[in-house]
């Protein structure tokens, strides 16, 4: 059954901090955490679908509207994805570091960290912690 939560995400990287509270939705299905909540990144008129889906140490997020691609998550491994935007796509290699997770009566913890790569030479680290708490 599909819960409505409060989501308190921040995210950290060299190009600086980045706080976001809003409200979305968290299921459970075939023993998978997936949750679902909007954003709307500065400058842009279309609202972004974020679905983040926890299956053991794999997270995936699937972003789909102002810009559209799907970004694996799984310690020590690396994916490549397509991020397109309005502009055009980007090529980008996501390096996994770790992947923290815990779900317990209040809702769900979740650290990422991990380095989105343009090239071999430009690289920048990433962190990721998220917190959804029942309402």
């Amino acid at each position: 059954m599909e819960k409505i939560i409060d989501l308190s995400i921040t995210g950290a990287s060299e190009a600086g901090n980045v706080e976001n509270k809003t409200k979305g939705t968290l299921e459970e299905i075939d023993g998978n955490i997936v949750i679902k909540y909007y954003e709307q990144f500065e400058g842009d008129s279309i609202r972004t679908e974020n679905i983040l889906t926890i299956s053991g140490n794999i997270v995936t997020l699937e972003k789909k509207g102002g810009v559209n691609v799907i970004m694996r998550f799984e310690s020590g491994k690396s994916h490549d994805a397509i991020y397109n935007t309005q502009a055009g796509p980007v090529s980008l290699l996501i390096k996994t570091i770790s992947v923290y997770s815990k779900t317990h009566e209040k809702g769900v913890d979740l650290e990422l960290i991990y380095k989105i790569c343009f090239s071999p030479q430009d690289e920048a680290e990433n962190k990721l912690n998220l917190k959804a708490v029942y309402n």
